[in-house]
């Protein structure tokens, strides 16, 4: 297991513990397909330091950038994976792995900016 994945199950865990279970439930599935191919996931491994919840929340800043997509209708195909939505396991990764690749520039730039406390302060560990 990368350390990537070891910090997605980590993120996810404490989603579970603050009531988050659809984010628990996206984060297990990407440490549990990672890793994905593509220039965003070379620079995610490349990343340097502690990427977990009590570093620079990594896993924390992608679920972020994905669900900004989601609210700013960049991703159709992720919104229709997201809640109220039911999706079973295969299609929300699925939806969570296109995204990444289409919207990759995206992402990069807002893994650069860290997770507002003030929006998410439990999920951060």
């Amino acid at each position: 297991m990368t350390r990537l994945a070891a910090a997605f199950l980590e993120q996810a865990s404490h989603c579970d513990k603050l009531g988050s279970a659809f984010m628990a439930r996206l984060l297990r599935l990407v440490a549990q397909h990672w890793p994905i191919e593509g220039a965003l996931a070379q620079r995610l491994e490349a990343w340097p330091g502690d990427i977990g919840p009590k570093g620079a929340s990594l896993p924390l800043r992608l679920a972020s950038a994905l669900h900004a997509l989601v609210l700013n209708g960049q991703s159709a195909q992720l919104r229709s994976a997201y809640p109220p939505h039911h999706t079973n396991d295969d299609q929300l990764i699925k939806a969570v792995q296109t995204t990444l690749t289409r919207h990759g520039r995206f992402i990069e730039n807002w893994l650069t900016h860290p997770p507002h406390p003030t929006k998410s302060p439990a999920a951060q560990g």
